[in-house]
């Protein structure tokens, strides 16, 4: 059984198994056409490279799994998307039904189980051939796993894993990054559909932060991952609990990496605003710019989120006073919007340590309305100053 995604319909097709491995079965569909060169490549990477990676980091599938083998099914197929040559398509899915009997499923649910633990690959328009092809393999075995720990787990924190793993088994950088560039202002815990590409690409970022900040080691990001994964928390609570040993809450570090999303500079503090070199070049652009002072910027950012207002410092004096407010809005019985607010001044050569003071927010008398004033010297050797305003 396959879903026909462009029609939401499960439909049948016919299947050869044309090679197995350790830990894999690999499927083709009758009547399309793989080389075997990239047939025994998806069995060698599944086997070699994604499974003891992902099972050493995240942890187990469940094994031997419904069907009583130990072995993954990988069904290349056409996966029908609705692609006609241009747009997007599917690169592959983990469907957890699959890890049910049919006897299982109650009958008004229109749902098709293969009864085994397997993972569904494109052949068109994704091609078997090139070297990244399995990196969809290493994100959807990382749901399976997932699934596995904690099935109830949130889409965010269960998608930052998958998009972590096929960085750790070998495939470079997420390629959603730029999405994020281009959205900047993205709740990173709604898993909103109207950003969805940038969702991915941010909750890459915060891993690979995470990991490059607190983990230099295979054994501390297995430690992490592992934990993670088990945890029966759920979201920001799971973060919580597995950074406790770098004694940093889930917001601190979530403040620490959206500064380093739009500052990135290692001269601040001990490197924790900033990424290695190989993203060295990243920086989330300003959602506002003040080309002359006095100015007054009015704007609206997401919960979970941080804009930033860049401020042009030539035509100064020798301080700046910024005065913030931001709507005291009640979210629950429990809890609130909760405004930070970062001045950043730098010098737009990077000639100069950056200097970084943030606000003391405080909720107006009236109670209608959160505010905070800062004052910051210039000193002569500032141009830019950088407004960090986040919402948690």
């Amino acid at each position: 059984w396959t879903k026909n995604i462009a029609s939401d319909k499960f439909e049948q097709i016919q299947a050869t198994c044309k090679a197995i491995g350790e830990n894999c079965l690999v499927f083709l569909q009758n009547g399309k056409t793989v080389s075997d060169k990239a047939l025994a490549n998806v069995q060698k990477s599944f086997d070699e490279k994604i499974y003891s990676t992902n099972t050493k980091t995240f942890g187990q599938e469940w094994k031997p799994g419904v069907d009583g083998d130990n072995r993954i099914t990988l069904l290349l197929f056409d996966i029908q998307d609705g692609f006609n040559g241009t747009g997007g398509y599917v690169g592959g899915y983990f469907f957890a039904g699959d890890e049910f009997l049919q006897s299982q499923i109650p009958a008004q649910y229109d749902v098709k189980s293969n009864e085994r633990e397997m993972f569904y690959l494109d052949i068109y328009p994704s091609d078997p051939e090139k070297d990244t092809y399995m990196s969809v393999v290493a994100h959807e075995f990382q749901h399976m796993i997932h699934y596995n720990n904690d099935p109830q787990e949130y889409t965010w924190l269960n998608e930052a894993c998958s998009q972590i793993a096929p960085y750790l088994c070998g495939y470079g950088h997420a390629n959603q990054i730029m999405s994020y560039v281009q959205v900047p202002d993205n709740s990173m815990l709604a898993w909103a559909e109207a950003q969805m590409v940038a969702n991915y690409g941010q909750v890459y970022l915060w891993n690979y932060y995470l990991m490059n900040r607190f983990m230099p080691t295979e054994a501390a990001r297995t430690s992490f991952f592992k934990s993670l994964v088990a945890s029966k928390a759920h979201g920001a609570a799971s973060f919580n609990d597995a950074l406790k040993p770098f004694k940093i809450t889930f917001g601190q570090a979530f403040q620490d990496f959206m500064m380093a999303n739009f500052i990135n500079s290692a001269k601040i503090g001990n490197g924790e605003f900033a990424y290695d070199k190989t993203l060295g070049r990243l920086r989330l652009p300003p959602s506002a710019t003040i080309k002359a002072l006095p100015g007054q910027v009015q704007e609206k950012v997401f919960i979970w989120s941080t804009d930033a207002i860049k401020v042009d410092l030539t035509g100064a004096k020798s301080s700046v006073k910024v005065d913030f407010a931001g709507g005291n809005a009640k979210l629950t019985a429990t809890q609130s919007a909760l405004f930070t607010v970062t001045a950043v001044l730098s010098d737009s050569r990077d000639q100069v340590v950056p200097v970084v003071k943030t606000f003391a927010i405080k909720t107006t008398a009236d109670e209608k309305m959160q505010a905070g004033t800062i004052e910051v010297a210039t000193e002569g050797k500032f141009d830019t100053l950088t407004l960090l305003v986040g919402v948690q």
